[in-house]
């Protein structure tokens, strides 16, 4: 779904940059396309880090020399990172704590952003 809806709008995923479980635990790699060899199930109880990279062009980056960045040849990349607790009806802000989905509202979002 990620990559669809960046494809939509004009944009690409980075491919070799995923999501993952948290702390160390199942999923290792959380693709943000679709890919036929990923048979990764969710289990109730996984606790998942959606991590979407979206570029304007390119699909690849590469770890800089000091071994801490990731760069494009020519690409602007953004990263978002979004932690979920598969199989509960909410979700769990690292910065505020855990928050029902169903109050992610407009409010909710003018403040995300100001934090931004």
């Amino acid at each position: 779904m990620v990559n669809k809806t960046a494809r939509q709008r004009g944009f690409t995923v980075i491919k070799n940059l995923t999501g993952h479980g948290v702390g160390h635990e199942e999923p290792e790699y959380i693709f943000n396309f679709f890919s036929r060899w990923d048979d990764e199930l969710l289990k109730n109880g996984m606790v998942l880090a959606s991590v979407p990279f979206i570029s304007i062009f390119e699909e690849e980056m590469y770890q800089s020399n000091d071994g801490w960045r990731f760069l494009t040849n020519e690409s602007v990349v953004a990263q978002f990172e979004h932690t979920i607790n598969e199989g509960r009806p909410d979700y769990y802000d690292i910065a505020r704590g855990p928050t029902e989905v169903k109050t992610m509202d407009s409010d909710r979002h003018r403040e995300w952003r100001n934090v931004r």
